[in-house]
């Protein structure tokens, strides 16, 4: 058997986003769910971070690096507190994707 058959299927791929928007909401949706271990249903776009789905520091560092490692993108401590529904993390990380 050859060494690239034991290396594990699955791997990262960095997301082109410019291709899907919808599938950005959807993947924000998961790192989401995923974090703050919430229903997928009360991930709307709508969704506040704070008042909505109770998200504290702690979980805002934990989900801007897990859309950093996710998107492959880098997001500034000083962008955090503009960050306040779903859909700004949506737009914010498709803004960033561009920008690369």
């Amino acid at each position: 058997m050859s060494p690239a058959a034991l290396e594990p299927k699955s791997k990262e791929i960095p997301i082109m986003i410019e291709s899907a928007p919808s599938s950005v909401l959807t993947i924000v949706q998961e790192v989401v769910v995923q974090i703050l271990r919430v229903p997928l249903e009360t991930v709307t776009p709508e969704a506040r971070l704070l008042e909505d789905l109770e998200v504290d520091s702690l979980f805002v560092v934990q989900l801007a690096m897990a859309l950093e490692e996710r998107f492959s993108i880098e997001v500034p401590e000083e962008d955090i507190p503009g960050l306040k529904t779903i859909q700004d993390l949506v737009d914010y990380v498709q803004s960033k994707a561009e920008v690369q």
